[in-house]
């Protein structure tokens, strides 16, 4: 593990319309910002490699990467391939999501994974292989389906062992 020395960026993030979650997706490697926010960021990358940090460790990701940052985590991507690279990030709150909502007990396995992430989360190439075609929907749905997908992706991150 390598430590750095770099100050972050503090990023305004607004949920638009009073949405659930805020969906980018854009292709091209990810831009090197070195920043954070007050609520969660689930970042997919896919058709690239380089590095990435996260907090203070700065590592190595390839081809298909899937990170979970909890809140106020500084975090960036600094790309050295982006041939045919997309990527899909995903930022939400707890609020943002329903605070009522989110003290159901059928959630205790997210709000547990959420707590998780206050260091990062990097999730396995298996985990990505199931969650990569609910990401890409995401993309291509609105409205009520595109917040149970939303839910449905948390739900399986939530279930990884690794």
């Amino acid at each position: 593990m390598k430590r750095h020395n770099i100050a972050p960026e503090f990023v305004r993030v607004s949920q638009k319309d009073g949405r659930a979650f805020l969906l980018d997706y854009y292709q091209g490697g990810p831009h090197f910002r070195f920043h954070y926010h007050t609520g969660f960021e689930l970042a997919m990358t896919r058709g690239s490699s380089g590095r990435r940090i996260i907090g203070d460790d700065t590592s190595e990701y390839s081809n298909r990467d899937l990170i979970l940052c909890g809140p106020n985590l500084p975090h960036a991507w600094a790309p050295e391939t982006t041939e045919s690279s997309d990527n899909i990030v995903c930022h939400f709150t707890m609020q943002s999501i329903g605070m009522d909502f989110m003290t159901k007990p059928e959630l205790d396995k997210v709000k547990s994974m959420l707590n998780s992430s206050k260091k990062g989360l990097q999730f396995s190439q298996e985990t990505i292989a199931k969650v990569e075609p609910l990401m890409v929907e995401l993309t291509r749905i609105d409205g009520l389906e595109q917040l149970l997908n939303f839910l449905s992706i948390l739900n399986i991150l939530s279930l990884a062992e690794n």
